[in-house]
């Protein structure tokens, strides 16, 4: 199958540049545990008991991240008991970049985290580094990436030196080549797991499958000597400060006011926030406006969420699911027929809870819906590979389930705060494509408007001199 035209540009930009000239920059790796991380470390050093900061970390890779998350996300909680974590976990087993690449919107754009920590496996870096483009234009997250842990004995003599691994001998090109560079062009937190592995095992006279319930996946011992490793980049670095455009706080009765029961504020971003103040409830609710419009009317700010698993595995039985005109809050059903027995040639139809019968199509070609709301490429169906895994046919009465999922509110209904231990924020939009926009809000006449602390807006950036779409194009 072909790439898409902007993929393929991509890859060339990147695999055509001399080893020098991609190292070649203003800015050096961050070596210093914790320096990538500035606006995480903030709000977890920062918090107490008093007040609690909310942090949302965010799970994502294949089986691996899925084997040791557990165990870290046990260890925050432990270690950082005033903080407010909110954990995703949405890691896919068997999912290299290649796959990954195509679940990232859904999974982790909504989700809008504050700290993605992530580890996968590819054969193409052009993917790997799309997800990490996706996710710093769509969400304010921090990233943190992890190289791969060590599985044979022959790897713990391969070249590390940047300037001499080669991209035909991959592994060591993708994990002390690329994976730095990467992180050192998005700045993101590069966590150098192999060295480490290496380490502990020379330290304690070990070969590599001591740590290995098989020839990749960590037994238990190996799951903790990652969670050690991970762990030691929760670090707060004095001097290291996140950039305060990203997320900017704006205080209501400071720097922004209130006017006959209207606020207004002109900002930049794709996500906004009310913080609100400890008080009574509001009396009624009140209008929201994005750029005049009902938040609910925004490109963006309903979305897909991941469709349901082909039976006996953890994949999704279609990777991407796209559109063509605005999505409206609804159930959706695929149901397959005349399905060939290796599940590499069905019919299906599509049906929405709100839009109704949709259509129908073939795996084997483009859908496009006749509401123009589901498209489904080839490319993106996942069934054929989860029947050859599962070895079962498909069951009888089978269908895919989704959701399109709303990401904003036209009213603010302002709850009754009784303490501020814990933040109460609400989003009243996200999702919608970032740039200057002008919020309003509108106070029914003759009420008091709404008690908010602060309004809460993100703005997502992706460094500048990193390859753009522009650029490719």
């Amino acid at each position: 199958m072909k790439r898409p035209i902007l993929t393929s540009l991509l890859a060339g930009i990147i695999l055509s540049l001399p080893t020098h000239l991609i190292l070649a920059g203003d800015a050096p790796l961050e070596t210093k545990p914790g320096a990538n991380l500035p606006r995480t470390m903030k709000l977890i050093t920062t918090s107490t008991r008093q007040k609690r900061n909310t942090v949302r970390v965010l799970f994502y890779g294949q089986s691996i991240t899925a084997q040791w998350s557990g165990a870290m996300e046990k260890w925050l909680r432990k270690t950082y008991p005033s903080v407010n974590f909110v954990f995703g976990h949405k890691a896919i087993g068997g999912f290299g970049a290649a796959r990954l690449v195509k679940t990232t919107p859904t999974d982790v754009l909504p989700f809008y985290p504050d700290l993605v920590i992530f580890h996968d496996y590819t054969e193409d870096p052009v993917p790997y580094e799309e997800m990490i483009r996706t996710m710093l234009a769509g969400t304010t997250t921090e990233i943190l990436i992890a190289n791969d842990h060590v599985t044979k004995p022959e790897q713990m003599t391969e070249e590390t030196d940047p300037a001499k691994v080669k991209q035909e001998d991959y592994i060591p090109w993708h994990n002390y080549y690329f994976l730095p560079d990467l992180s050192r062009r998005y700045g993101l937190e590069f966590v150098n797991v192999r060295d480490e592995w290496k380490s502990h095992l020379k330290s304690q006279s070990l070969e590599p499958d001591k740590l290995l319930k098989d020839v990749v996946h960590l037994n238990e011992p190996g799951v903790e000597v990652m969670r050690e490793i991970i762990s030691k980049h929760f670090q707060y670095v004095p001097g290291k400060e996140a950039s305060p455009e990203k997320v900017t706080e704006f205080e209501v009765g400071k720097d922004v006011q209130w006017v006959d029961n209207k606020l207004e504020l002109e900002f930049q971003g794709n996500r906004v926030d009310i913080i609100a103040k400890e008080g009574p409830r509001a009396e009624s609710a009140t209008d929201v406006l994005i750029d005049g419009k009902k938040p609910s009317e925004l490109s963006g700010t309903i979305v897909f969420n991941r469709t349901s698993q082909y039976p006996d595995t953890w994949w999704p039985a279609v990777m991407r699911i796209g559109s063509e005109t605005a999505l409206v809050p609804e159930d959706w059903t695929l149901r397959i027929f005349e399905a060939s027995d290796d599940m590499k040639d069905f019919k299906f139809e599509v049906t929405g809870s709100v839009t109704g019968p949709d259509g129908t199509g073939t795996s084997t070609e483009k859908f496009v819906s006749n509401s123009k709301r589901v498209i489904i490429d080839p490319d993106d169906w996942h069934i054929a590979r989860a029947r050859d895994m599962t070895k079962k046919p498909m069951p009888e009465g089978f269908t895919v389930t989704w959701k399109a999922v709303p990401q904003s509110m036209d009213q603010y209904n302002a709850p009754r705060v009784m303490t501020n231990v814990v933040e109460t924020a609400t989003t009243v939009a996200q999702g919608f494509p970032s740039g200057t926009h002008r919020l309003t809000l509108i106070a029914p006449p003759n009420t008091t408007p709404p008690a908010i602390q602060s309004i809460r807006v993100y703005r997502p950036e992706v460094p500048q001199g990193a390859p753009t779409q522009t650029a490719a194009q």
